[in-house]
């Protein structure tokens, strides 16, 4: 880890940030205009912004303006202002708590801020930043990401980039886990400006056990953590057992497997459910033992019904021998009524 030495009056003093596991160096390391490190609970996530940014200001980038932001104040004070001011030797910077900036000698600086809703977008709004870092991403909104991201500019050669730390769960667990986790992008917009590029996006996945110094000196942590509500998202970073799933046991390491070739005498059928707000259909096919594997699934809002049936069709290869349909009673669907055990036609 690197160190930086001030002088002043004849004393010196050294900014010593620590030894970093190897889940924070990747994270130091990455170069991506959008990245994001998460998990489990205790990773060591907090103590990974606060030596980036300092690093960046001290020791990457003189002139950097970085802006750290957490979704409460007292939060944003406790993790990251007063572990920041001590780390920083006085020589090196000087912290304004009225305008809460920590300022550098070299003409780094850094902003602490925290989000208050839609109110906070006057405050931010024309601000430039070359680095921004949303701890706890998941509290934030996918709105608030967005307007931050658009104070990622400038003119000096800085590389602009977003840094994100967080857990499963929160109001922002489906934005951050389709484009960190599930790699879910838009690449087909009218706009172009709008699409998303995949390889813009990096996902540090990290548990408590990443985290030795930690583990070592609270031994009684992860058995806290294993007891606590949601357990499976906050000891072991599982993001499919969070956040409004309806099956609170599904794991995608258990309930899923890699694409294998289905042998074409396991009999098929079709399940489905119609809405206008969304349809939902799904392929089965059922092994020798009586086990059944989703092999394909489709999902689409805004469809009226014969559109529905054109969709579903459309999805079913001519040589599928899908033997049944399954609907919810007394459907209809595309001019056909559609009961259990009935097949669209």
């Amino acid at each position: 880890m690197a160190k930086r030495r001030a002088g002043n009056a004849g004393v010196e003093m050294v900014f010593d940030p620590g030894k970093a596991n190897p889940k924070q160096l990747e994270f130091f390391e990455a170069t991506e205009p959008r990245i994001c490190y998460g998990g489990a609970k205790g990773g060591g996530k907090t103590w990974a912004v606060r030596v980036k940014a300092l690093l960046g200001c001290m020791v990457g980038y003189p002139g950097i303006r970085i802006l750290i932001m957490r979704a409460h104040y007292p939060e944003l004070e406790e993790n990251h202002i007063r572990p920041i001011c001590q780390m920083v030797p006085p020589t090196m910077a000087s912290y304004n708590s009225t305008t809460h900036i920590m300022q550098f000698e070299n003409g780094s600086y850094i902003k602490f801020g925290h989000w208050t809703g839609e109110e906070s977008e006057n405050e931010y709004n024309g601000k430039e930043y070359d680095w921004i870092f949303i701890d706890e991403a998941t509290q934030f909104s996918e709105r608030a990401y967005n307007f931050l991201g658009g104070c990622l500019r400038g003119t000096s050669k800085i590389p602009r980039r977003m840094y994100l730390t967080c857990n499963p769960g929160g109001i922002g667990h489906f934005w951050v886990k389709r484009l960190f986790i599930d790699r879910n992008y838009i690449t087909d917009s009218e706009n172009p400006e709008e699409n998303e590029n995949p390889a813009d996006y990096r996902f540090i996945f990290a548990t408590a056990e990443d985290n030795l110094a930690m583990v070592e000196n609270s031994p009684g942590y992860l058995h806290s953590v294993a007891k606590m509500p949601n357990a499976r998202a906050y000891r072991y970073g599982d993001w499919d057992a969070i956040g409004g799933n309806y099956f609170k046991d599904f794991s995608r390491k258990k309930h899923t497997v890699k694409p294998f070739r289905i042998p074409e005498h396991w009999p098929r059928y079709r399940s489905f459910d119609y809405g206008l707000d969304m349809l939902a259909c799904m392929w089965w096919a059922v092994d020798e033992d009586g086990r059944c594997w989703c092999y394909r699934e489709y999902e689409q809002k805004d469809l009226i019904v014969s559109d529905a049936a054109t969709a579903i069709l459309t999805n079913t290869s001519p040589t599928e021998k899908v033997l049944i349909t399954y609907a919810p009673p007394k459907r209809i669907l595309g001019g056909c009524a559609v009961t259990h055990r009935k097949q669209i036609a």
